[in-house]
């Protein structure tokens, strides 16, 4: 899964390595443009990193600046057919997973979350453009191959990165991942593979940030 890196001291969005984060091999989708909800004129595309789609405004401020982050509410594409599919309580307990998981891994490397505008403050909105929870049911005839899914879970996500004094959009990314249909640490649950697409966008986002603040 490729979204967040090692990114310096740049705003950019780099790529991250499969991290398997939470024992899922993840593999990256996919995307198209057209799915993205802001308008990345005046972005420049990074193609080093396709397919995950990554535009960053060439004079944006660098992530050094930010110690502090004010988190949207996770939004969900729901007229995505997809996505309706998916019952109210799956996608409700995806949202505050993912939620939960960002928080997490912020304060636990020292950044605020807030709720007012500063100097130091992003605004970090993500959107659940795709998901798949496909079920695992046809995986328990198959474990007598161990590893092997026929059945995995899939999420696309947009991450739209702001500055909260300008409100302009600096960085977009557009990141589509599913689990992997061999070696997968969990077979028996699609959704755990929507959980381990979460968490490396929570673990990658604040390595990038520790990165840019020189704590690694």
């Amino acid at each position: 899964m490729k979204i967040f890196n090692s990114i310096g001291r740049s705003f950019t969005v780099a790529a991250m390595s499969l991290a398997f984060v939470s024992g899922c091999a993840q593999v990256s989708n996919q995307v198209d443009s057209a799915q993205l909800s802001v308008d990345v004129d005046g972005m420049v595309l990074q193609p080093e990193y396709l397919p995950t789609l990554v535009y960053v405004r060439p004079d944006a401020p660098t992530l050094e600046n930010y110690t502090q982050f004010m988190m949207m509410p996770i939004a969900i594409n729901d007229a995505n057919p997809n996505i309706k599919a998916v019952s109210v309580e799956d996608l409700t307990e995806m949202q505050q997973y993912f939620e939960n998981v960002m928080a997490t891994e912020l304060n636990k490397s020292g950044y605020q979350l807030v709720t007012e505008a500063s100097k130091e403050t992003m605004i970090i909105a993500f959107i659940i453009t795709d998901m798949k929870i496909p079920t695992a049911a046809t995986n328990v005839s198959m474990l007598v191959v161990p590893g092997l899914s026929t059945s995995v879970g899939e999420v696309t996500v947009e991450a739209i990165l702001s500055d909260s004094m300008s409100n302009q959009v600096n960085a977009v990314v557009l990141e589509g991942s599913r689990g992997s249909y061999m070696f997968n640490g969990n077979p028996l649950s699609t959704t755990s593979d929507v959980k381990a697409a979460f968490d490396n966008w929570a673990v990658g986002f604040t390595n990038a940030l520790n990165i840019a603040h020189g704590k690694k």
